[in-house]
């Protein structure tokens, strides 16, 4: 015969609730959200990454209690477990999308790539939300129930390849996207460009290419390795943040120029003999 889990309890947390006029009340807690019955048979659920940790988590669940206007003081709860899922959304006010692979700058706020799915009309808000032409964060990245990273409007249109999903007997849309600066640095007036790579494709050599392509200093294959270290070291170079197994990538910086610039990385590589002409 299997033992209901024990309660984690603080009598503290319901003497307070008490004291002040609020409901104290009790949970049951999984990996990914907590059901909390209150009056009348009703029951909140609260989504968020829980552990076991009873203070902790019953701080999360009364931030969350307060948060959706509850008058009520969660003092005991439950650990009923199960596996935390890994996956990434992307949603606005009125959408989200669950993503297969995601990258993401998060200094800037902006979705670099992605690969998800959803029916058409989610599909069109998320997008709507990723080009609209203003500088208001609309929405953001979820790792689990966890915000990532906010989301602002890149201003222009994103490489777009889509397909339904008919053929695989579901509704919906699939749809791969890639940001309008992860194309030629060339067409861009931003100070930054973005690299991205696809399984398959060597990372380095891409970053390379799109440098030399950015600026007017020659950037030769061989200097690929140690401009991509000493890029980083300088601030030039940032890793993008990702998720799943579909792109790997990284935000550069086009100043060419002056102290910071990739004329004194190159300069000062050629001086210490770390690369050749």
């Amino acid at each position: 015969m299997t033992t209901a889990p024990e309660y984690t309890e603080n009598e503290s947390i319901r003497t307070q609730a008490v004291r002040y006029g609020q409901l104290p009340v009790s949970a049951d807690v999984y990996a990914e959200h907590a059901l909390v019955y209150l009056e009348d048979g009703q029951v909140a659920t609260l989504e968020y990454a829980f552990d076991e940790n009873g203070y902790d988590t019953l701080n999360l669940i009364n931030t969350r209690l307060r948060e959706n206007d509850l008058p009520a003081s969660c003092w005991r709860f439950r650990w009923l477990g199960g596996e935390r899922a890994s996956w990434v959304s992307i949603e606005n006010e009125s959408a989200r999308v669950h993503a297969e692979s995601a990258l993401w700058d998060e200094d800037n706020c902006q979705l670099v790539a992605a690969v998800f799915s959803g029916d058409r009309q989610m599909t069109k808000a998320i997008m709507a939300t990723l080009m609209t032409n203003s500088d208001k964060i609309k929405g953001g990245i979820k790792q689990s129930y966890s915000r990532i990273c906010n989301l602002i409007s890149a201003k222009r249109r994103y490489t777009q390849v889509s397909r339904s999903l008919a053929d695989a007997n579901a509704s919906g849309t699939a749809l791969a996207i890639l940001h309008p600066l992860a194309g030629n640095p060339r067409e861009s007036s931003n100070n930054h460009f973005y690299v991205v790579a696809t399984p398959g494709e060597d990372l380095i050599q891409k970053f390379r290419e799109r440098l030399d392509m950015a600026t007017s200093l020659a950037v030769l294959p061989a200097w690929a390795d140690y401009l991509l270290t000493a890029g980083r070291e300088a601030g030039l170079v940032t890793e993008l943040g990702a998720f799943g197994p579909t792109f790997a990538g990284l935000r550069v910086s086009k100043t060419p120029y002056g102290e910071d610039g990739w004329e004194s990385v190159i300069s000062t590589g050629l001086r210490k003999g770390a690369i050749a002409l």
